[in-house]
């Protein structure tokens, strides 16, 4: 993330080897995913104050969150046969 100074600031969710952020809210809360140790995808949603919490939803196999308005993500999942899409409300 890019603050207006210039100044770079990295974040990765615990235990991940790879991060994407992938969309921002106008109040600079951060949607994206990650992958765990084993190669699973998650989804993440970085607050503010740089908390981060991971999220799946339920029966997901692999989660990306690619879109964030308000408190709204939206993304997919896939099941083990198919993906999905899926909006979550609240961070």
């Amino acid at each position: 993330m890019r603050a207006a100074d210039g100044t770079i600031t990295t974040f990765d969710p615990h235990g991940s080897k790879g991060t994407s952020g992938d969309a921002i809210n106008k109040q600079g809360v951060i949607a994206g995913s990650y992958q765990d140790s084993g190669g699973t995808s998650h989804g993440f949603v970085r607050a503010v104050d740089g908390t981060i919490t991971a999220f799946d939803p339920p029966g997901s196999e692999g989660t990306g969150a690619f879109g964030i308005s308000g408190s709204k993500i939206t993304g997919y999942y896939f099941d083990g046969s198919t993906d999905h899409g899926f909006l979550r409300s609240g961070h």
